[in-house]
């Protein structure tokens, strides 16, 4: 999917703030603002009501990704929620992706 592919974005709100969004473990926020421990605050209050609202599939095409705000097994990584949100949340300004080697037989 997409989603597992990039790695970051750097965006614009719609407030005229520009953001970067990427991977955060722990405490550690490496962009300015409180942007991103409101998020994650957000998704750990919610995580509940998240987790009964998302379908239990491997893909969705449809609504935001409001699971990479919830704590799990892996790093949350807020680039994620941006992807899919076709500029609803932000607008995007670079992307960082994660690429594959050509497979050529």
């Amino acid at each position: 999917m997409m989603r597992d592919n990039v790695l970051s974005i750097d965006g614009i709100m719609a407030n005229g703030q520009t953001h970067y969004f990427g991977p955060v473990s722990g405490t550690d926020f490496p962009w300015t603002g409180e942007l991103c421990k409101d998020l994650l605050a957000l998704g750990a209050r919610e995580a509940q009501e998240i987790g009964v609202g998302r379908p239990k599939v491997m893909r969705r095409l449809g609504g935001y990704n409001t699971n990479a705000l919830v704590p799990g097994d892996r790093p949350n990584n807020l680039a994620h929620l941006l992807v899919g949100s076709e500029a609803t949340l932000a607008y995007s300004t670079a992307i960082e992706l994660k690429l594959w080697p050509l497979i050529t037989e």
